[in-house]
């Protein structure tokens, strides 16, 4: 009940769309607020920050910074900030979480939801250090894990708070399109693949012609990744890509 002479609460903000957008992909070590800053006024729809394991993010202390402007998550045991972000990105950021554990990860989220629109679990890095947490890529040969991730960060989170995941292209296009299915059932409301599949590394090409084998799995949006570093990169993704999938259906998440 809101008490007398005050105003009424703030609506919630409505859910994401997140087809055709021009996002910028969580990268380790880059990131950060400062680039996430500079891609929003450069015209990025979305930013996604790098991956933070839920751990690290776990017991941390929200402290307000009114030096430089920024919200910080800072680690009591390190006595560093974790995670950082300033209010105005708030609408536009998405906290990409590394997590094996269906409870750490809601743990995890809850801790920074109120700074964030959104959370992204990350399925597919296949740094050793990941997978061997069975966190990024090792989530894709452990669909069950997958599904009790999302669905209890779901039933947990804020309706307001978006959830998505990022993946990687499993050994066949069923597999992942079969993949991608659960992920939505699950509660995803959009799922970004990137282009490759857990064993191939950046030097090799992204299979942009795989898109058009997999747009069309699921009826959430489907954000395309893998070798977007520059506008004609991007131009000549749809280029390739032309009479097979309509692009307001598709994403690029840039990096």
């Amino acid at each position: 009940r809101t008490p007398l002479g005050a105003p009424p609460p703030a609506p919630p903000p409505p859910p994401i769309d997140f087809r055709g957008l021009e996002i910028l992909a969580p990268m380790v070590r880059a990131g950060t607020l400062p680039l996430r800053s500079l891609s929003l006024r450069y015209g990025a729809d979305l930013v996604f920050g790098e991956e933070i394991v839920d751990r690290k993010i776990i017991g941390a202390v929200r402290v307000e910074n009114p030096a430089f402007g920024t919200i910080d998550y800072v680690s009591p045991r390190e006595r560093v900030a974790v995670f950082s972000t300033r209010p105005e990105e708030k609408p536009r950021l998405i906290f990409q979480l590394g997590t094996a554990d269906a409870s750490l990860a809601s743990e995890a989220a809850l801790t920074v939801c109120r700074d964030v629109r959104g959370f992204d679990v990350n399925m597919g890095c296949p740094k050793s250090f990941s997978v061997k947490g069975g966190m990024g890529a090792a989530l894709l040969s452990r669909p069950e894990v997958a599904s009790d991730i999302l669905k209890t960060l779901r039933r947990n989170l804020p309706a307001s708070c978006s959830l998505t995941c990022k993946i990687r292209m499993l050994a066949t296009t069923e597999k992942t399109r079969d993949f991608m299915r659960v992920c939505e059932a699950s509660g995803a409301e959009a799922i970004t693949v990137h282009m490759r599949t857990r064993d191939e590394r950046p030097a090799e090409p992204a299979h942009w012609d795989e898109i058009v084998r997999l747009w069309d799995a699921v009826k959430v949006p489907v954000v395309a990744n893998g070798d977007f570093f520059t506008r004609r990169q991007i131009d000549e993704f749809w280029k390739h890509c032309r009479g097979s999938i309509q692009q307001p259906d598709v994403s690029e998440a840039i990096g």
